[in-house]
């Protein structure tokens, strides 16, 4: 906040319990995935599945873990965890340099915290359950896809070739 006197500071909030169910049913299940065959191959070959971002998620739960490792020990924790979190934004930050924001609210609030006029479209939700779960079944595919697909097609060109210089 030295470093940026003028920042702003938006706080979104949610009731603790639903988020620890939406980030056990989405990002947890996405960090898993990230960990084992096929889907630990993705983030090779797609730029939006950086590892990095995993472990930076993971290095900030529970304990020692953040959010993640709170979700990871289960609901108790990761309540205690958001709940923590969030007062700790509300002690640190200025009162008017922070918006405590729920998205139910829509743009007026946001919009008359930053300064802007409110747009003339619905307020975006675009981090649904079911975007994610479609976006984490579209992951696995294209993971198992890749892990089949690619040795297939190496073969393919193999034996190919095998048979070309055989004649």
């Amino acid at each position: 906040m030295e470093a940026f006197p003028d920042t702003k500071v938006l706080l979104t909030v949610r009731d603790p319990h639903r988020w620890y169910k939406s980030m056990k049913n989405t990002l947890l299940r996405l960090y898993r995935y990230s960990r084992t065959f096929p889907t630990n191959l993705i983030p090779d070959f797609d730029p939006r599945w950086d590892p990095m971002w995993f472990e930076d998620v993971r290095g900030r739960s529970g304990p020692d873990w953040g959010a993640m490792g709170s979700v990871i020990e289960g609901e108790e924790q990761a309540v205690k965890f958001f709940n923590e979190w969030n007062e700790e934004v509300r002690n640190f930050v200025p009162k008017e340099r922070l918006l405590v924001f729920d998205v139910r609210e829509g743009w007026e609030p946001l919009c008359k915290f930053l300064d802007l006029p409110i747009p003339d479209q619905p307020f975006p939700n675009v981090n649904d359950a079911n975007q994610m779960e479609k976006f984490i079944k579209s992951y696995r595919r294209k993971a198992w896809a890749f892990a089949i697909g690619v040795p297939t097609l190496i073969a393919g060109i193999a034996y190919t070739s095998w048979k070309l210089l055989k004649r």
